[in-house]
């Protein structure tokens, strides 16, 4: 019983705290040409991080196109760098984090730690 408990609670400090999302297999999903609105549906709109060199916005309601480069990361620091130019993918990099497996696990746990209390 003891061991049960002791593995439930150091999984729950262990297992990444939001979806795998930045990967190889999903960076490789990402074509050029692509819309802003098709990547972020992939990678999701929440951890969208960028600067755009250049918004436009079209007089035709809700149309806007953008030019510069977003980032999405994980929390084991993973990222994967899109370039975009008229709000269509132009260029793409994945960057693999080179944490050590002990210091991913170290924030893992502060995450989860943080999270318990407001």
């Amino acid at each position: 019983m003891g061991f049960i408990l002791v593995a439930l609670v150091t999984g729950y400090f262990l297992i990444p705290v939001s979806e795998d999302r930045i990967n190889r297999s999903k960076f490789d999903r990402i074509q050029l040409g692509m819309s802003e609105d098709q990547v972020a549906d992939l990678l999701g709109y929440d951890e969208m991080l960028g600067s755009f060199d250049h918004v436009h916005m079209s007089w035709i309601p809700n149309r806007r196109t953008i030019s510069g480069n977003m980032n999405w990361s994980d929390e084991d620091g993973n990222r994967i760098s899109v370039d975009f130019k008229e709000s269509r993918v132009t260029g793409k990099e994945f960057f693999r984090s080179d944490r050590p497996f002990v210091e991913r696990m170290r924030h893992r746990i502060e995450l989860r730690i943080g999270g318990l209390w407001p």
